[in-house]
């Protein structure tokens, strides 16, 4: 047998090649994640402001308006985002591949001015429905008036990406967060425009960021609308903005849930545990932005089922370890960056924060659906998630109160992640190390157990410095632990296994 095709070499390239694969991923992850979460990263660091110009009623008001807009910008998408990353890679001829972003671009950008123009004409009736009260029926045309803008910015960035204009990528993505929450410090703050004056600040600095990086991305673009490609690209990406949509009702429909049956106040409380658990979505959103293109440019070469599986691992273990710490030290970090009227918010900060981890883990085995072509299943899916979030949100929050809706939020993430899950290994069987994954999350939710348990000792408001203490052991201990699970030698069972 030749020395080159020899078992023994054949595993030192394909361990190599798993390495290198690994380092590009993780390089990716920083360039692109960083420009395209700065504006959430900027907003978190920007909190402790937030928290003292606005009571916990606007708080509350403000998140559910940002996730308005959230919403409405994944149904103006219409899936576009997704689909141009498949069909750009079809084909090599670059007036194609220019049409084919101008046409996404259209599309999307006159969507996204019509879901606009809708939600400012009926902007007083949505603040009565949605808030339960119409005098922010100008703060709503607001976050309306943010989509078309919002559109354009994700489309041009998502050029940038497709170009690899790292740099540009980035600074744009910056600078947008920077301006943004500044601008919207001065008008909510010593203009006196409260929350509306924020979400104006969003919109004027959003549309600034889309006409910049539209310039930057003037090669890999033209105006175009062409009929058969936008068919062609909505017919892909239609079902991935279903899942979109559903995905939005899991992590964010709890807000007007608690607004409905708690109120304003209790959904600002509950929003800023968001906000903590938005940290680990910041280090998702930074994966995601490298991990699509990374995996199918890898779908070809040999050992990339490996390279999935250890990634679900180190993303799996890394996600739970970071969503532990959080929960362990909420409590710390809100004496900081908080009023007291927020400090209630800790509570829930591990549980929103596992239930992040939870579907970043999908995100990472949803690749299989991607390459094996049944997007069409993501409808059926998307909407058991969904289904299941309304119905856990009706039946929890009511009885438990603002619990209820974070444990609404982790069953539901955990229902539509297990159905990615199976869709995707039917339709490309990788084996994923499941056994290790279930032993890291009961390790982390112990230590979040163990330290909700020793905050509760402490007196309320009062910070003991014995109980940080106590909680750093946990944490210790608890990340050695998940050190074990990661670095735990694997033994691979087959492509159509689940485990290692």
């Amino acid at each position: 047998m030749d020395g080159a095709s020899s078992p023994r070499v054949y595993r030192r390239d394909a361990s190599a090649r798993i390495r290198g694969s690994k380092g590009q991923l993780t390089r990716d992850s920083v360039i692109y994640g960083v420009g395209g979460s700065a504006t959430q990263l900027v907003y978190i660091l920007f909190v402790p402001v937030f928290t003292r110009i606005f009571r916990p009623s606007d708080f509350g008001v403000l998140e559910s308006l940002v996730a308005l807009n959230s919403l409405l910008g994944v149904a103006a998408l219409l899936g576009l985002n997704s689909a141009i990353f498949y069909f750009l890679k079809q084909t090599d001829d670059p007036d194609r591949r220019r049409h084919l972003a101008g046409t996404a671009l259209s599309v999307a950008v006159t969507a996204g001015v019509v879901v606009a123009l809708v939600g400012v004409l009926g902007s007083g009736a949505l603040s009565q429905v949605l808030l339960q009260q119409p005098g922010y029926g100008v703060a709503l045309a607001m976050a309306c008036l943010w989509v078309p803008a919002n559109v354009a910015a994700t489309l041009a960035l998502d050029f940038l990406r497709l170009d690899f204009r790292a740099r540009a990528y980035s600074t744009i993505g910056i600078a947008r967060g920077l301006i943004a929450s500044a601008l919207g410090v001065i008008l909510a703050g010593p203009a006196g425009l409260g929350v509306a004056g924020l979400l104006a600040a969003q919109a004027i600095t959003t549309i600034v960021a889309a006409v910049v990086a539209l310039a930057a991305a003037r090669n890999t673009w033209t105006p175009a609308l062409k009929a058969d490609a936008a068919k062609s690209m909505l017919a892909f990406g239609l079902p991935l903005a279903t899942f979109g949509v559903a995905l939005w009702v899991i992590a964010f429909s709890d807000r007007f849930f608690v607004i409905q049956f708690l109120g304003t106040a209790a959904a600002g409380i509950y929003s800023l545990a968001g906000r903590g658990a938005g940290v680990v979505s910041l280090v998702l959103f930074a994966f995601e932005a490298a991990w699509l293109p990374f995996a199918m440019d890898r779908a070809q070469e040999p050992g990339h089922r490996q390279v999935y599986a250890r990634t679900f691992l180190a993303v799996g273990v890394g996600l739970v370890a970071l969503a532990t710490f959080l929960s362990l030290f909420a409590r710390e970090a809100l004496f900081v960056l908080a009023t007291p009227d927020y400090l209630p918010a800790y509570s829930y900060v591990g549980m929103l924060a596992l239930a992040v981890a939870v579907y970043g883990m999908g995100q990472v085995v949803g690749v299989g659906i991607q390459l094996g072509q049944r997007t069409r299943h993501l409808i059926w899916i998307s909407g058991a998630g969904a289904s299941v979030n309304v119905a856990l949100n009706l039946a929890l929050i009511p009885r438990f109160g603002i619990p209820g809706a974070a444990a609404a939020t982790l069953g539901a993430y955990v229902v539509s992640t297990a159905l990615v899950f199976v869709v995707a290994q039917r339709a490309y069987p990788v084996s994923y190390p499941l056994r290790s994954i279930w032993v890291a999350t009961a390790v982390g939710a112990t230590a979040m157990l163990i330290g909700l348990a020793l905050d509760a000792q402490s007196p309320p408001g009062v910070w003991q410095p014995t109980t940080t203490a106590a909680k750093g052991l946990v944490w210790i201990v608890a990340a050695r632990l998940l050190w074990l699970v990661y670095r735990r030698r694997q033994r691979p069972v087959g492509t159509r296994g689940v485990a290692w």
